[in-house]
């Protein structure tokens, strides 16, 4: 950053480290530099609304995501986008949204074994439990050994009620 104090993708870079290291705040920071510097950096928009998510600030993430998806819309991570909002809808209350939002995501091309994992735990939460049990399955047919430890290690939520429900809905999938 210090050499390139004016490019959006190295404060974009320090924001992904920050993440990595569960520095949520700090990445967020590092997230709004590298967007003021690019303001149609849809990545940098999308990934500070993703850890917008997992800080628990789920109105500046739904602003964000919605953002990144209007600058982007055919983009490669719209699944990751579209899984994010399944999340922040899950944080806001509207279970049913969320459950159409984690399954949208997991339909898309791209989508991995977590964007799966969140469908499986929307639909459980909405009370679709066979559609909750299809999902796991396609997660658990892409990996094994997928276990809460992995997801939280990817997506490490801050302590809070958004992380609780989702530990709670894994645990009632056996994940």
């Amino acid at each position: 950053v210090e050499t390139g104090r004016f490019d959006p993708f190295a404060h974009f870079n320090a924001g992904r480290c920050s993440w990595l290291d569960g520095r949520l705040e700090d990445a967020i920071a590092w997230f709004d530099r590298a967007t003021s510097l690019s303001p149609s950096f849809a990545q940098g928009v999308y990934t500070r609304g993703l850890v917008s998510v997992m800080a628990g600030q789920a109105a500046q993430a739904d602003v964000d995501l919605a953002l990144a998806l209007d600058l982007s819309p055919l983009d490669p991570l719209a699944y990751g986008m579209t899984s994010a909002r399944a999340l922040v809808q899950l944080q806001l209350g509207n279970i049913s949204k969320a459950q159409e939002l984690g399954v949208k995501a997991a339909q898309m091309i791209g989508a991995h074994k977590h964007i799966s994992l969140i469908a499986a735990l929307t639909s459980h939460l909405a009370g679709k439990d066979a559609e909750a049990r299809q999902w796991l399955a396609r997660a658990k047919q892409a990996d094994p050994a997928i276990s809460s430890e992995v997801f939280f290690a990817s997506f490490p939520f801050a302590e809070n009620g958004a992380r609780e429900t989702i530990e709670k809905a894994l645990r009632d999938l056996g994940v």
